[in-house]
């Protein structure tokens, strides 16, 4: 399901394969409730070799997300 919202973002951003994100906007998109489910799920992501996180640690810039 995670997935399919960063599909959505791709499709909305009308980008290839990079998406910027927020992790509040995507979080919500996803109806995921905790930091720690996100993060799960990220990783998950990771490890399956479907996306590559990399992640922005300024408040006013968005995370990148690619889709391998």
């Amino acid at each position: 399901m995670f997935k399919k919202f960063i599909l959505t973002l791709v499709a909305r951003q009308k980008q290839s394969k990079t998406i910027n994100v927020s992790r509040r906007k995507l979080m919500a998109l996803s109806h995921i409730k905790t930091l720690p489910s996100y993060h799960k799920y990220l990783k998950e992501l990771q490890e399956l070799r479907i996306i590559k996180y990399t992640p922005s640690y300024h408040p006013g810039y968005k995370s990148e997300v690619e889709l391998l």
